[in-house]
């Protein structure tokens, strides 16, 4: 198990090169962050002081429209490439694009359950040839609408699973983010424990509030780390939250859960 830090939320005063700096003084090996399109490509496979464990394979398209699908798995195809530039070997994957405040501009209410899941499933397999092609891996999440994804398809964990299961490849999996799945009121701890051979790469955040490991809130960030720990958990950590105050502290924080 290894943990990685989302650096977009951290750091607001720097930019993304001094952000890796950053954590890098503080001792984090890995980093992930959410949109490939600004970043200096060239710099990171020159400079980068860390190692990427993931970042996202694609903010446009809708798995579950067909007429998405040839530019869906286009963008994939395209952040393949850069990812293995840089030693990277999983994206990250959305069920619907989000707009700029994080919720989606038409989620198709129209469509039912079933038929998005069928078109999705069918979507996936399609990525996960692209896996078997390109010796790469993929990770599908789960987001809340409670509060942050208003619109967006997939929002518990249960349903995320019934993707997994009909795509039927190792190179696709559950992103859990505990964060998200807290927000819609799931046991998170049951949740992980029971699905840990669907999940490819974990996310953490204290809610209500999406903030750090030295923050309040209902998230029991020792508890969690404990039961991956028990069951052997060989994937990344991501830490994906806004801390509530310094920066270099809450990621102090997450140093003593190590």
């Amino acid at each position: 198990m290894d943990f990685s830090i989302c650096v977009e939320p951290l750091y607001q005063n720097k930019d993304f090169k001094n952000k890796c700096q950053e954590l890098q003084s503080l001792g984090f090996s890995h980093i992930e962050f959410w949109s490939a399109e600004d970043k200096d490509w060239e710099w990171m496979r020159d400079g980068l002081p860390v190692k990427v464990a993931l970042f996202s394979g694609q903010r446009e398209g809708t798995t579950y429209l067909s007429n998405d699908r040839v530019s869906y798995l286009q963008e994939i195809e395209r952040n393949i490439l850069r990812a293995k530039s840089v030693g990277v070997d999983t994206l990250m994957l959305l069920m619907d694009p989000l707009n700029n405040t994080g919720g989606v501009d038409n989620p198709h209410n129209e469509i039912s359950w079933d038929e998005k899941r069928q078109e999705t499933i069918t979507t996936l397999r399609e990525v996960a040839k692209l896996g078997d092609q390109h010796n790469f891996n993929f990770v599908f999440e789960p987001l809340n609408t409670k509060l942050d994804h208003p619109g967006y398809s997939l929002a518990s964990t249960s349903r995320g699973i019934e993707i997994i299961k009909g795509v039927d490849s190792p190179r696709v999996k559950l992103l859990f983010d505990a964060y998200h799945m807290g927000m819609m009121g799931e046991n998170v701890y049951e949740q992980v424990a029971q699905n840990m051979m669907y999940i490819g790469h974990i996310h953490l955040a204290n809610w209500p509030g999406r903030t750090g490991p030295d923050s309040r809130g209902e998230f029991d960030f020792k508890k969690f780390i404990s039961i991956l720990k028990d069951n052997n958990y060989q994937g990344f950590v991501g830490f994906e939250y806004f801390p509530e105050s310094d920066s270099t502290d809450s990621l102090k924080a997450i140093k003593e859960l190590m």
